[in-house]
């Protein structure tokens, strides 16, 4: 993803959880501007979650803006999402820019 047009200038996550009985929880949302491209240096950005109590799946989409008109989404199906301390891995494989319709969901 970050040689669509350059490094990506904001991020956009969305979280949708679901509790044990599969029930999807109110949507949690969070933008996040890049002002220095070398925080993805390393190929990673880290996100911490405060998990509402109950939630024990959730569904991920990650928006990236890289202009005014570039964008690129990666929806990631529900997983089973860790308890405090640990890590979930969301990779962008499949990677796609809005509205093209011949991308993959990732993988990892």
């Amino acid at each position: 993803m970050l040689g669509q047009s350059g490094p990506p200038h904001r991020v956009d996550l969305e979280i949708v959880g679901y509790d044990e009985a599969g029930k999807a929880m109110a949507p949690l949302m969070r933008g996040f501007e890049i002002t220095d491209p070398a925080v993805l240096a390393d190929g990673y950005a880290t996100v911490g979650l405060n998990k509402p109590d109950g939630m024990v799946e959730a569904a991920f989409t990650l928006t990236w803006s890289y202009g005014p008109e570039v964008l690129a989404r990666v929806e990631l199906p529900r997983r089973p999402v860790p308890a405090a301390g640990e890590v979930l891995e969301l990779g962008a494989e499949g990677c796609a820019p809005v509205g093209d319709t011949t991308g993959t969901q990732g993988t990892s």
